[in-house]
């Protein structure tokens, strides 16, 4: 008896406290593995919803650029029509120069180009419309059809007012033209 508690019993007591220890340790080992792996998910989700943030602040910044060039775009079609049409105002060729005003309104209505917009729209009503007829407007149907697009257009865009003026100036001149038989040129 005493040799089995003064041998055997410390044998099977470090044998069983190894296991228990191994036990422990395992328990431990899995703890700090499940705590380290929520950690890391936890981080990621951090890392992946910080991203989709970002992601979604830089495709709006990018459509905002995106809607600005097509503005800047526009407002520059509508400098060729209005460079163009006023050339061609400057050689008397009214129908011309309509033409391409009517091209420029629908350029700077697109791009939000109120004051060259005004100048146009003026430009037509007191230069081209004066100067032509009906026999502009019926041998130039496609012309005038754009032309009032260009007017249904205008009373769109014009929701704060700002156009009115310059609406009834062309719906005036136009009904003139629509009467005119025949301009009769100044002989200075």
């Amino acid at each position: 008896m005493l040799a089995f508690a003064g041998i055997v019993l410390p044998i099977l007591m470090t044998i069983y406290q190894k296991r228990l220890f191994k036990l422990d340790h395992e328990v431990i080992e899995n703890s700090l593995t499940k705590k380290m792996n929520e950690r890391i998910e936890s981080a990621v989700e951090e890392i992946r919803t910080e991203y989709e943030e970002k992601e979604k602040y830089f495709e709006s910044q990018i459509a905002k650029m995106k809607v600005e060039l097509h503005k800047e775009v526009d407002k520059a079609k509508g400098g060729i029509g209005h460079v163009s049409g006023y050339s061609d105002l400057n050689q008397n060729y009214y129908l011309r120069a309509f033409d391409s005003f009517v091209g420029a309104s629908f350029s700077y209505i697109k791009g939000e180009d109120n004051l060259n917009l005004r100048r146009v729209t003026n430009m037509m009503s007191d230069n081209c419309l004066p100067n032509l007829n009906k026999k502009d407007i019926e041998h130039n149907d496609d012309i005038f059809k754009h032309f009032e697009e260009v007017i249904e257009k205008l009373t769109e865009y014009n929701s704060e007012g700002i156009f009115t003026d310059q609406l009834r100036s062309l719906k005036y001149q136009f009904s003139q033209c629509k009467k005119r038989e025949l301009v009769v040129k100044d002989a200075a």
